[in-house]
């Protein structure tokens, strides 16, 4: 009975020591370069966009967690393209 439940765990950590061995995500590929489509748009139209989000910023008083949601966002979409 002890050997076969030494069996079962050499068994089982040996597959554990080969999946930490494989370190190729099938869940998360190469990150890119800009991970939100909003780089690809033209500049008025990320003008645009940027206003929309800092308006909804301002409509969002009362709602913290909305309000710092948009905030991040314009933060990583507005900032980081100026």
């Amino acid at each position: 009975m002890k050997k076969l439940l030494t069996l079962v765990l050499l068994a089982g950590i040996s597959q554990l020591s080969h999946a930490e061995s494989n370190q190729q995500s099938i869940m998360f590929k190469e990150a890119t370069a800009q991970p939100s489509g909003i780089s690809s748009q033209s500049g008025n139209d990320l003008g645009d966009h940027c206003q929309q989000l800092a308006k909804d910023i301002d409509n969002a008083k009362g709602k913290p967690q909305r309000r710092y949601a948009l905030s991040e966002r314009y933060r990583q979409e507005c900032e980081v393209q100026r």
